[in-house]
């Protein structure tokens, strides 16, 4: 059994953190935040409001669905467009 609530322990120190934390290191804050929550069995990840930053930047795998059409079809304009900004 996971853990549903890590989305909320991940997403609102997240939108705190993107206002003050550089471009050229938000990989490496996204990735330490998402490693420590997902280690305590988080399993609802694809629930995150920053779900695309994961894909965007690779985390943990997630890069391989900027090649999935299906996943690319559920994103909107916004979405997609960040994905493209690397």
């Amino acid at each position: 059994m996971g853990w549903g609530s890590g989305t909320s322990y991940f997403d609102y120190p997240l939108d705190l953190m993107l206002e003050y934390v550089p471009e050229d290191k938000r990989k490496e804050v996204i990735e330490k935040l998402y490693r420590s929550i997902r280690d305590g069995d988080w399993d609802t990840v694809d629930e995150s409001a920053y779900f695309n930053l994961l894909v965007k930047y690779d985390i943990d795998g997630y890069g391989e669905l900027k090649n999935d059409p299906d996943y690319l079809e559920e994103l909107d304009e916004d979405e997609a467009a960040e994905l493209q900004e690397m």
